[in-house]
């Protein structure tokens, strides 16, 4: 306890010496455009009486026109909306469609206006157009015909019209009633269905929420030649879940030809080990110098510990004139490194090669290997705190997958830091619970309050979650998130193929793959820890499955 008090009278002094503030429009204006300045643009107009004109100004080099900056800039200049096209229609309505032009027929042949029709005027309307043979004419006379049987999926089906399929279930959609879409499609229509842009939307809202069993059952019947990549993936997936193996096994080998990242490669080809147990896809997985999950499994159960990765120990302390905690200094770093050749990036390199610069000196180095992303650093270790190695090697997982340990990082959302907390977050913390006098967000930006405030949020979450996974999930999207999940009742209970299935089931798409990584992040680190830990992929996977293990939603 004494050395906990300690460590809290040093962090208060520390952010109460902080530089951290909103920054003037002079102070911003010169910076680059990047993803910083947006941030510093967003408090300059939330938190200060700020001048227009000087906004209008900063306006011209918003790096990223979205979110919650936009929101602020619609507020005080209005939104800024395309020029509306002229509506040749206009006046055209349900009561008069009939007596339109056939150029406005067919401008009004969409679900929300079809719907508004009475069934014998749609069938008025698909007389008058059947006449003309143009794909428009012909796709409008299938919509309205469609709305007019008794089932339309159907129709739609039996008329082999997959893109009024997808406009009917985006009105059903927008109804609330989806389910109508729910249909047994013979082959070669779930196959044109897979070849529509709104298929993967589809697929995944069937996977997730468990909804449309009829169509779900259907779609291991698409031709696994017509679909590629993630789509492939999640064919293979609802296989699985249909009992249907090999089905699963054609699209997880379609997906794993023609993935290009690392990870998804993997992804797939750990699935055609799952299901056909063949030793040389394991063996594959565990050659490889890219250390995913999949990867890690594979070498523990081939029993194979050894791992090419590197933890840069640097000599010199710092860099002089340059501030590790001022997200301009990394946008201009970053900014030269992704214009460098790979000479010029291992000499730009030696000048990070510090201690309090292994973050920026890691990314430099990860580019100029072509990406093997095999660097584990152990920054700051002075400040991790004085939790056991699982907890150390929990936060340096986070830390690596959060900002590859770049003190100083800004994301989209203008989460902030190594760490990388939302700013309502950070507050809560510092100005709330420890009342640290003069504490600003900004304070996010040095190591020593990123990984006290990471030690804190960490606590607050194992006081209902124990796994890395279960931490990781709701790190990235929210504890509310993993209680729902687990509250299903369908999801990370034991079972053939589990916990693997519900890992590819996560609700939330960018928790799903962060949990996967945080977790070999972790079991990497926790051996860099301590070379003897008994620490075992399998263990943690199999901990899912057993809620006095890894949480108490359960």
């Amino acid at each position: 306890m004494r050395a906990i008090c300690k460590f809290c009278l040093i962090l208060t002094l520390l952010c109460t010496a902080s530089s951290g503030k909103i920054l003037s429009y002079e102070q911003i204006k010169d910076e680059p455009k990047s993803l910083a300045k947006d941030y510093y643009i967003y408090r300059l107009i939330d938190e200060t009486k700020y001048n227009k004109a000087e906004i209008r100004a900063l306006k011209q080099s918003i790096f990223r026109y979205k979110g919650k900056l936009k929101e602020k800039l619609d507020r005080i200049f209005g939104a800024i909306r395309p020029p509306k096209r002229p509506d040749r229609c206009a006046g055209v309505t349900a009561a008069n469609i009939l007596d339109a032009n056939l150029t406005c027929k067919k401008a009004r042949s969409y679900p929300n206006f079809i719907a508004k029709l009475s069934p014998s005027v749609r069938e008025m309307l698909a007389s008058q157009l059947e006449k003309y043979q143009d794909a428009a004419s012909k796709n409008a006379v299938n919509l309205l015909r469609g709305f007019n049987d008794e089932n339309p999926s159907e129709y739609f089906m039996q008329s082999r019209n997959a893109q009024n399929y997808f406009l009917y279930y985006d009105y059903l959609k927008g109804a609330g009633k989806d389910a109508l879409i729910d249909i047994d499609a013979d082959a070669a229509f779930v196959s044109e269905l897979a070849s529509q842009k709104g298929f993967k939307a589809v697929l995944n809202d069937a996977l997730i929420n468990r909804k449309y069993p009829h169509l779900r059952r259907s779609l291991t019947g698409v031709d696994p030649s017509a679909v590629e990549k993630d789509v492939a993936f999640m064919l293979g997936v609802n296989a699985v879940m249909q009992g249907d193996e090999g089905a699963a096994l054609a699209f997880f080998n379609r997906a794993a030809a023609s993935f290009e990242k690392p990870h998804d490669v993997h992804n797939a080809k750990f699935w055609i080990y799952l299901l056909n147990g063949d030793q040389n896809v394991l063996r594959q997985l565990a050659s490889s110098d890219y250390y995913s999950l999949y990867a890690l499994y594979a070498k523990e159960v081939l029993g194979d510990r050894n791992l090419n990765i590197i933890i840069p120990n640097p000599a010199k302390n710092s860099i002089e004139g340059y501030d590790i905690t001022d997200p301009f200094a990394w946008v201009r770093t970053k900014n030269s490194a992704d214009r460098m050749s790979r000479p010029q990036l291992l000499e730009f390199a030696k000048k990070f090669d510090t201690k309090q610069s292994i973050g920026e000196y890691s990314y430099i180095m990860n580019k100029a290997s072509g990406g093997k992303d095999n660097f584990y650093p152990t920054p700051f270790m002075e400040y991790i705190g004085d939790g056991d190695n699982r907890r150390k090697a929990l936060i340096l997982a986070l830390a690596r997958q959060e900002s590859r340990f770049v003190p100083a990082s800004v994301s989209t959302s203008y989460a902030l830091g190594m760490m990388q907390f939302m700013p309502f977050l950070a507050n809560e913390i510092g100005k709330k619970q420890l009342k640290i006098d003069g504490f600003d967000q900004d304070d996010m930006f040095r190591p020593e309050v990123a990984y006290r405030f990471a030690n804190i949020h960490i606590d607050w979450l194992e006081r209902k979650i124990y796994s890395p996974v279960f931490i990781a999930y709701a790190y990235n999207g929210g504890l509310g998130l993993v209680k729902k999940m687990l509250q299903r009742g369908d999801m990370f209970n034991k079972g053939k193929f589990e916990p693997w299935l519900s890992m590819e089931l996560v609700p939330y798409a960018e928790s799903r793959d962060y949990g996967k990584k945080v977790l070999a992040n972790f079991i990497i680190y926790s051996q860099i820890l301590d070379p003897r830990a008994k620490i075992s992929v399998q263990q943690e996977l199999q901990d899912l499955l057993i809620p006095n293990r890894s949480d108490d939603f359960r």
